[in-house]
């Protein structure tokens, strides 16, 4: 259930029945005597955004944090002689890291890219651009169909649980190109984006918040009395009705963290109670054990929820675990405690100013690299897997998910399958998360439960 909801497993919970992971800031104390154990804090996030900010400068605090960074950068580099890279994307926060780390040593630095044959998808460019500028020695590897079908049967071997991330299948091939050209340590760029607060959906959030919650209990009842199938704008057009669900859904939350949980599942409960004949919603997850202190700013409610959450257990996995698998060591200055401490503590009018995201970083930014090499939309990792799930990921995709199959396992409903299956095959790319989410989860457990 809690890998359905996000396509990997939240913690404290694992794929395992009784197997919990460690949470983020904590520590485990076994008893000896009792033979029972108690999870215990050593560092807690939440409390840091509670505290009241620093009274302090714009040009202090870009002082401190550049500090900071180019510290973690530096020991992390010189603290081991095995060859180090960059993974280089482009965007603001691996070009920073980049451009620190070519001022570590005389030797060119190597940076690592993944392009898409699909032009469309390509970014590679202009991480070249940058990499030039730098002086990088700078390796684009192209992601084809031909190299998902090769990677896509290997992650059931890479990371232990079921995970579906479809960033995974690029990220493990830029680590295995990485290995072949001797790199045994990689810089990569995780946890910019909730460290410099990117804050997605703030205005969204925000206009949650304000509109109070008694007012948008009795809204939410209003538009359950609404059957969307029934309403003619959305009835015709494909995943409306799905918004339509998660809008009802969002105005019933009482908590930033409550609106995240619902904004980023895949399944509806509705889907999920079909697909696996239970009552979904009485199960709780990571997004219930979050409690911001009243004084925390939403912003660093939005960034916190997300950072315990997606990043922690998506991101991080996705990353450390490809990484991890070729033998390679990820190195993360942005995750260095004394600058999430910094950052948290910062208002968030510096983090946001003049509704620019993560302003302290992208300004940093430029103080090694042309903005004009940097300004862009940002995109991530865009990936044509529904292409590919149509192409030459099929054949293994329906074996994977027959009918027969999916009945030998008494997990799923195989008709919810043989629909998601035919509306995703008639056109229907709304649904390709979904089947993802089901391929991946089938394929880790054809190899290790049968």
């Amino acid at each position: 259930l809690h890998y359905l909801w996000y396509g990997f497993v939240l913690s404290p919970y694992t794929i395992y029945e009784q197997t919990y992971k460690i949470r983020q800031g904590c520590y485990i104390v076994y008893d000896f005597a009792t033979r029972k154990t108690q999870e215990a804090h050593y560092w807690e996030l939440d409390h840091l955004y509670g505290l009241p900010k620093l009274n302090i400068s714009e040009n202090e605090i870009l002082k401190q944090t550049e500090r900071i960074l180019k510290k973690s950068v530096a020991d992390q580099y010189h603290n081991d002689t095995d060859p180090a890279g960059v993974m280089l994307s482009g965007g603001y926060d691996s070009s920073l890291i980049a451009a620190l780390l070519a001022r570590q040593n005389d030797r060119k630095t190597e940076a690592f890219t993944i392009g898409f044959e699909e032009k469309s998808y390509d970014e590679s460019r202009y991480a070249a651009k940058i990499a030039e500028y730098l002086g990088l020695k700078h390796h684009i590897f192209l992601f084809s169909e031909k190299e998902a079908s090769r990677i896509v049967p290997s992650l059931t071997g890479i990371y232990e649980e079921p995970f579906a991330d479809f960033g995974a299948t690029p990220t493990v091939m830029l680590a295995q190109m990485a290995q072949k050209a001797g790199i045994k340590r990689l810089f990569v760029g995780d946890g910019g984006d909730e460290v410099f607060a990117t804050a997605d959906n703030l205005e969204q959030f925000r206009l949650f918040r304000n509109f109070h919650f008694s007012h948008r209990g009795v809204t939410g009842k209003i538009l359950n009395l609404f059957d969307p199938l029934h309403l003619p704008l959305l009835s015709n057009r494909t995943g409306m009705i799905n918004r339509y669900a998660k809008f009802r859904m969002l105005l019933q939350s009482e908590s930033i963290p409550q609106m995240i949980k619902k904004k980023e599942m895949t399944f509806l409960p509705k889907e999920l109670d079909r697909l696996l004949h239970l009552d979904s919603r009485s199960f709780p997850n990571a997004f219930d054990l979050i409690h911001f202190d009243r004084r925390c700013e939403l912003a660093d409610q939005i960034t916190g929820t997300y950072f315990h959450t997606t990043m922690a257990d998506g991101e991080l996995v996705k990353t450390y675990g490809a990484l991890s698998g070729a033998g390679i060591t990820p190195l993360s200055p942005y995750l260095e405690r004394n600058l999430i401490e910094l950052l948290a503590r910062t208002p968030v009018s510096l983090k946001l100013k003049e509704g620019i995201r993560k302003y302290l970083l992208k300004t940093l930014a430029h103080h090694y690299t042309p903005k004009e090499l940097l300004e862009r939309p940002k995109s991530g990792f865009d990936i044509p897997f529904g292409k590919w799930m149509r192409g030459i990921l099929k054949e293994d995709l329906l074996e994977h998910l027959s009918e027969s199959n999916i009945a030998s396992t008494a997990l799923f409903d195989p008709g919810f399958v043989t629909d998601l299956k035919r509306r995703f095959y008639q056109g229907d790319d709304f649904v390709q998360y979904r089947l993802w989410n089901l391929y991946l989860f089938m394929r880790w457990f054809d190899t290790h439960h049968r």
